[in-house]
């Protein structure tokens, strides 16, 4: 492990120039993974994320309670991972802070089908769009850090948006009751600069 890790505590951060962001997200059939240490929904091809002008697409995502960045010392009740790869093989994750609220319809369906043991559940007849657990204002924080999970590899570009998503208690107590506490500790910052990207 280096000295790049992921997560951090988002404080201080230098404006950046205007955000860059663009979603290009698509319907893609429902395949719920339970990993052992996570609820993962995998990505067909066709779906991307631009940054900076450098496309992504969009692999999996994946969540953790709590959140794993903090934002001024305050975490979140959850955390989203949106993990993209370019074709270099160059990871940029989107995190979305997941606070509680109104029920997500998205959340529910995902919940619903969510293997009891490890494995894979891929559901005839379902669809979903990961635009839709994206939040109206794409305001974000960008940092260069690392997987938060083994091997921990670094080089990775990490976009955390300001505006959090909604879910409701229940859906939080649900996602505990299998996996009560799966985030990573934060790490130093070790000098990296935080840079902060209004819409």
């Amino acid at each position: 492990m280096g000295r790049d890790q992921s997560p951090v505590n988002i404080e201080d951060a230098a404006n950046g120039k205007p955000a860059e962001i663009k979603f290009n997200y698509n319907p893609v059939p429902l395949d719920v993974e339970n990993t052992g240490s996570t609820v993962q929904v995998n990505y067909e091809p066709g779906s991307t994320v631009t940054i900076d002008g450098e496309e992504y697409e969009l692999v999996q995502f994946h969540f953790h309670t709590p959140s794993e960045h903090v934002i001024s010392g305050e975490a979140s009740a959850m955390e989203l991972h949106l993990v993209h790869s370019n074709e270099s093989e160059e990871l940029a994750v989107v995190g979305v802070m997941l606070e509680p609220g109104t029920a997500h319809p998205l959340i529910d369906t995902v919940w619903e089908n969510i293997p009891q043991e490890e494995g894979n559940n891929m559901v005839e007849g379902v669809t979903i769009n990961a635009a839709d657990l994206l939040p109206e204002d794409q305001t974000y924080f960008s940092y260069a850090g690392s997987l938060t999970t083994p091997p921990c590899s670094e080089n990775v570009k990490w976009n955390v948006l300001v505006e959090k998503t909604q879910v409701s208690e229940e859906q939080i107590a649900a996602f505990e009751n299998l996996f009560p506490v799966n985030a990573r500790p934060i790490q130093a910052t070790n000098g990296r600069v935080i840079e902060l990207h209004k819409e």
